[in-house]
């Protein structure tokens, strides 16, 4: 399938996302969009897919000017985009999930009992054959979400496959695996359209890259050939942090075990966390990373044990993770914490909030408008208060959160995927951020399975088989 896109146009109220776009998407290749941040490829991509409808242009499949009027047109018409995010219901199984609107496959016939069953069983072993097709959604990372959607999305056997931020949330190994099964689905004949900030994949497995700013498209490249972006991530991540406090101020993590049914456990999990310092932990899926995440946060639902320490000028805070009142709360109104978890979806955030419900969550002040106009601008976005969350892009959203985070001066910040989503000067600016945090003698700990610049780093520690290990420590521990 072959698609034009001739002069397409989209306006809002405050900003032109879309202005004048012309592009051709032809089957047999692998298409990546480039571009920072809000530079209108997730709106392209809506539009493609039938999600939106644009003001002005014209849309023309194998040369035959087309009008979708909804998400389900395009469907039948074999196209299907696959969000970073997709809006799963929490309670069904993943399995339950993707049978979930199967009478809009563009198919003839509809696979129903055991022929469903196997098609599905058939897909998943080529595409993602370590998922848990039992898991509820509650229970599985964003990684196990997006084979999911995918999943369902290849059921209905799609012509044009489009893809948002793939690989956000998959490690090494996924995302290799991914765009290895991507080339073979192109190379029957159709067509996929990946959104990405990820310069080095789109290089190596794109056919073409068309990249994006302010709404239009500005360049347009063939794969392999596109200009190395060194220079700009140098000039964006700060090499060296100076003047780090060394008060001998800490956090720590003793001990920590938690062996939750669906993911894998972690034993005897250890750590310090330096006020001044950045402190990093590396790791990958299986690891235990997230059930690491969701126990120092707070948010784990499994017995766990083990001890949480602050060790500060105003004198030492222990508390025992056995006793059950280590929680997000104690964290945020104790400890002036500052959490971010790695579901910007559902646990940092919701499709069903607007952007100043989202800023002024755990705002307490006058004027919230006001307030959420102030993190706005702060963000370098231009959205509006009554924004409905869910017509954010994925960058847009890590934006947000992260100064809604940051704005309160926290003394204790935990990130998980920091960099997430966002493009080299987003990521730039939320490192100096970080290091400015540091700098100031906040305590900073980060998870990352993505790659995070380790020179900012005062400590950094790397998870496998639910355990931890010490890479990199320049600072003397305060145990």
């Amino acid at each position: 399938m072959n698609i034009t896109l001739e002069n397409i146009r989209k306006q809002y109220s405050l900003k032109t996302v879309l202005n004048g776009v012309s592009a051709d998407f032809c089957s047999g290749k692998i298409y990546a969009l480039l571009g920072e941040n809000g530079a209108g490829k997730s709106t392209l991509a809506s539009i493609i897919s039938g999600t939106l409808r644009p003001d002005s242009g014209r849309f023309l499949v194998n040369g035959i000017e087309t009008e979708f009027k909804n998400q389900r047109d395009a469907i039948k018409a074999g196209i299907i985009c696959v969000q970073q995010r997709p809006l799963l219901a929490q309670e069904l199984t993943l399995f339950q999930n993707i049978i979930l609107g199967t009478e809009y496959s563009s198919g003839s016939s509809r696979l129903k009992g055991k022929r469903l069953d196997g098609k599905i069983e058939s897909i998943k072993n080529i595409w993602a054959p370590w998922l848990n097709l039992k898991a509820e959604v509650w229970q599985t990372g964003g990684d196990s979400r997006f084979f999911a959607a995918l999943i369902s999305a290849l059921l209905r056997d799609p012509q044009v496959l489009i893809l948002d931020e793939p690989s956000a949330l998959l490690d090494g190994k996924e995302s290799a695996g991914l765009y290895g099964n991507l080339r073979k689905f192109v190379q029957s004949g159709k067509t996929a359209i990946i959104i990405t900030h990820d310069t080095a994949a789109a290089a190596q497995y794109a056919d073409s890259i068309i990249m994006m700013s302010e709404g239009s498209i500005c360049a347009e490249y063939s794969g392999g050939n596109l200009p190395s972006e060194e220079h700009r991530t140098a000039a964006a991540i700060p090499r060296t942090v100076q003047n780090r406090q060394n008060s001998r101020q800490f956090v720590q993590f003793s001990n920590l075990t938690a062996k939750p049914e669906n993911r894998p456990a972690i034993s005897g999990v250890s750590f310090t966390a330096e006020y001044g310092h950045i402190t990093l932990i590396q790791g990958v899926k299986g690891s235990g990373f997230a059930t690491l995440e969701n126990v120092i946060t707070g948010m784990e639902t499994a017995d766990c044990s083990g001890t949480f320490l602050v060790h500060s000028e105003k004198g030492d805070y222990s508390i025992n993770l056995s006793a059950g009142h280590f929680t997000a709360a104690n964290l945020r109104y104790k400890q002036k914490a500052a959490i971010l978890s790695s579901d910007r979806n559902f646990r940092a955030s919701n499709p069903a909030l607007t952007v100043e419900q989202l800023l002024t969550a755990m705002y307490t002040g006058r004027s919230p408008e006001k307030y959420a106009e102030m993190l706005i601008k702060k963000a370098g976005l231009s959205v509006s208060p009554e924004e409905p969350v869910s017509s954010l892009s994925g960058g847009m959203l890590q934006r947000l959160l992260l100064r809604r985070e940051l704005e309160p001066d926290p003394e204790l910040i935990i990130m998980c995927e920091p960099l997430q989503g966002l493009d080299t000067e987003a990521a730039g600016n939320i490192c100096r951020l970080l290091s400015e945090s540091a700098e100031k003698g906040k305590a900073v700990i980060l998870l990352s399975a993505a790659t995070f610049p380790e020179e900012i780093c005062s400590a950094i520690y790397r998870m496998e088989g639910g355990r931890i290990f010490t890479v990199k420590k320049t600072y003397k521990p305060g145990s």
